[in-house]
Formats: structure tokens, C-alpha cells, sequence
């Protein structure tokens, strides 16, 4: 669709780069997304916003290129970000990538973040490792920060009602 849009005269805007980011992220497609970010403010002297690195980071995180993620968060002129430390919270756990995910999880504590999630993943990222001490660790950080992990909650509708189904977590969590 965008090769279109350019095909037809039209010019693309911060928003419509959003979009092309946001598709390639969800695609998992970072050769393209790096790509057209690079376009984005070469080619068309559009300069970034913070949704932008975001989508790129997200992309990268999402296939494992933790090096190129890095290398966006060096450059990018904005401050810590919830979103983007949670997106690469969120890919660490996916490739198993303890280092950075305690980083993560520790820019999350340091800026803020005010629910269970970044200790709950951490720990459950050590323990998929066999990390059984750290794992340990993180979770009575959590308990002694009077952090608790969320209840989860499913919704059906059948037959002109709705049935809420409730997941119970361990205690301990």
C-alpha cells in the first residue's frame, strides 16, 4: 500500500510511517522496518517521535536482534519510556535474553512502573533458565514492594449472558 501511495503521487507524513512501522512490527518484518524508518527521516527529512523508535524496537526485540535494539536506544533522542522498556521486557522473555531483560526490568522499577508485570516476567524469566535463587529474589522484591500480580479475568457471551471466568494465580505470586 505505501509503494502504492508513492506510486500515485502521494506524500507520506509522520503518521503514515507510523502505520508502515507499526504493520512491519506486527509482521515481524525488521529488515523492512528498519528500512523505511531510515527512509522516513532520509528520504523525506521526517524527523522521529518516540512511537516511531517504538515500533522499531518492538520490531527488533520481536526477532531477537538485540544488538540492533541497543543500538536504537543509544540513539534515541528521547528519555525512558514505559512502553518501549516493556516491549523489550516482553522480547526478552521470548528469546531468553536474561541480561537485558534485568536491565529492562530495572528501568521499569526506576521510572515508575507501578504494577507486578516487570517482576513477574523477570522471575519467570530466571526460572525458565533454572535461575532458581534470582528467581527467588525478584519475586520477594515484588512481595516487599506490596506488588501482587493482577487476577485474570475471561469474558464469553452465550445466549444473551455473560460468564466471567476467573484464573487463579499461586498465592505466593
Amino acid at each position: 500500500m505505501f509503494e502504492g501511495m508513492l506510486h500515485y503521487g502521494f506524500k507520506p507524513d509522520s503518521v503514515t510511517f507510523l502505520s508502515v512501522l507499526s504493520a512491519c512490527s506486527h509482521n515481524g518484518l525488521a529488515e523492512e522496518c528498519m528500512k523505511y524508518f531510515e527512509l522516513m527521516e532520509h528520504e523525506y527529512g521526517i524527523s522521529p517521535w518516540k512511537e516511531h523508535y517504538s515500533c522499531v524496537i518492538d520490531t527488533l526485540g520481536r526477532v531477537g536482534r538485540f544488538d540492533k535494539v541497543q543500538k536504537m536506544l543509544s540513539e534515541m533522542p528521547f528519555g525512558d519510556d514505559t512502553i518501549i522498556w516493556s516491549s523489550i521486557l516482553h522480547s526478552c522473555r521470548i528469546h531468553g535474553n536474561q541480561d537485558l531483560a534485568r536491565v529492562a526490568a530495572e528501568k521499569l522499577f526506576s521510572i515508575g512502573a507501578t504494577d507486578a508485570t516487570p517482576h513477574v516476567i523477570l522471575s519467570n524469566i530466571y526460572a525458565k533458565a533454572g535461575k532458581w535463587e534470582d528467581a527467588a529474589r525478584v519475586k520477594k522484591a515484588m512481595r516487599d514492594r506490596g506488588l501482587r500480580k493482577e487476577l485474570s479475568y475471561s469474558w464469553v457471551n452465550s445466549n444473551k449472558k455473560s460468564i466471567a471466568f476467573l484464573r487463579m494465580t499461586n498465592p505466593t505470586q
